[in-house]
């Protein structure tokens, strides 16, 4: 089994890799995305955002980036600091590629609003049903990488970072079983016991679908990671599955990337993917630190 540092690290590259392979085929139904699909896909390929190029991550890695710089430089969950970078990315474009950020979903956007206005950071995410997309959810996992508490803890902490731009208790209970599952998971837990221990602290009955889709919906994206961790499949593997759901393909890939990553670590993510992602020497730097750091706690 890969080292314990070797698996965090695949986690958090792992979100970030399935994010720029799954951000092309954004929005597009399941029929559209193509038998093949590649980090660079060919010329014509109507991509969802013309503008991006290949092998750059999105939202999804740029807040992941955010979260784990912030617990690196506060040494525990700080909500002030943490949202503090998420203004830094929404207003300079600081954790993105090429400086500016983009594909940010309605909720977060405002959210951040909120926060620009000066709402404190537990209470500037929306508390509606209706705003349970997945952005919380999908950057969350640095904080089950770094925490040091009791799952308890964890789970607690978990529920407010997603306040900072999704407050419902749907969207919190989300992050929570995710990190908690992710611990065990990362300590060497199976996938199948990593979500009980998670769904065990669920403070709220969570309607978790059967049969996922690839729709944005925070618990259709937990559904899935729930079912990919367990289903055996390797990373590349599970990344193209999420894929093929269509709609939010890099979300929802990312999601379950982490949680793949973590199991077969860095080694387990395709070379070739490593190769063609902008941003590496940015995002090595990023989780380089944020290892140290964690060793010194």
């Amino acid at each position: 089994m890969p080292s314990i540092e070797d698996r965090i690290a695949g986690g958090l590259w792992g979100v970030l890799v399935a994010d720029a392979i799954g951000l092309p085929h954004q929005f597009k139904p399941p029929t559209s995305i193509p038998t093949r699909i590649a980090m660079t896909m060919p010329a014509d390929y109507p991509k969802a955002f013309k503008r991006i190029a290949y092998g750059t991550w999105s939202d999804d890695g740029a807040l992941t980036l955010a979260l784990a710089d912030s617990l690196t430089n506060s040494k525990k969950l700080d909500l002030n600091h943490f949202a503090g970078n998420v203004r830094l990315w929404f207003e300079k474009g600081r954790f993105t590629v090429d400086g500016k950020a983009y594909d940010v979903g309605n909720t977060t956007a405002e959210a951040v609003a909120r926060l620009i206005r000066g709402h404190a950071p537990d209470v500037s995410g929306l508390p509606e049903e209706t705003a349970n997309g997945n952005g919380s959810l999908m950057r969350t996992l640095p904080l089950a990488l770094w925490h040091q508490g009791s799952d308890a803890e964890l789970y607690t902490d978990a529920c407010a970072q997603s306040a900072v731009t999704h407050r419902h208790d749907y969207s919190k209970a989300a992050c929570g079983v995710y990190c908690v599952a992710a611990r065990h998971m990362l300590n060497g837990a199976t996938p199948a016991h990593a979500f009980v221990e998670g769904l065990k602290l669920a403070h709220v009955q969570l309607p978790i679908p059967k049969e996922p889709m690839g729709s944005g919906y925070v618990l259709d994206s937990l559904a899935f990671a729930i079912r990919a961790a367990r289903s055996g499949q390797n990373y590349q593997e599970v990344v193209l599955d999420a894929i093929r759901l269509g709609a939010d393909t890099d979300t929802t890939a990312a999601i379950a990337g982490g949680l793949l990553g973590i199991m077969g670590g860095r080694e387990g993510i395709p070379t070739e993917w490593f190769k063609e992602l902008r941003g590496y020497d940015q995002a090595s730097g990023i989780i380089s630190a944020f290892l140290t750091a964690r060793q010194a706690v």
